[in-house]
């Protein structure tokens, strides 16, 4: 995450004499969301292996219904952030993922901490209507 964060910033300082006034925030959520695709796209094409004690990965294993259940409300979960307004999806995303506060999600996205504490409240009744469906 730290990599995609910094390449996101590196490309926006390259291209920075590009940016036109008032159109900042657009282009640098064009430019997370075209490095967040890489990064997902790296990361399953990754075919890493590490060398690890297959009598040590049995026991540390969840048994395969809890699996199947984790996966299902992933795919649940992935299902539902996809269907939401962007708006939603990346304030979500800040507090949830990155750990964001909210005042400081206002001030990246310079909306107001109501506006951005609204649609976090939103995100979390859509996700909590959709995900129950």
């Amino acid at each position: 995450m730290d990599d995609a964060r910094q390449r996101v910033w590196l490309t926006t300082a390259r291209h920075f004499d590009r940016i036109q006034q008032g159109s900042e925030r657009a282009f640098l959520l064009t430019v997370a969301r075209r490095e967040a695709g890489h990064t997902r796209r790296t990361y399953r094409r990754r075919s890493e292996t590490t060398e690890v004690d297959l009598d040590e990965l049995v026991s540390s294993a969840l048994p395969s219904d809890e699996l199947l259940l984790r996966r299902q409300r992933l795919e649940q979960a992935g299902a539902v952030l996809q269907q939401m307004a962007d708006g939603l999806r990346v304030v979500l995303l800040l507090f949830a993922l990155e750990e964001t506060p909210t005042r400081e999600i206002a001030e990246f996205l310079q909306l107001p901490v109501g506006t951005v504490k609204s649609r976090l409240r939103r995100a979390r009744n859509l996700g909590r209507t959709k995900g129950a469906a």
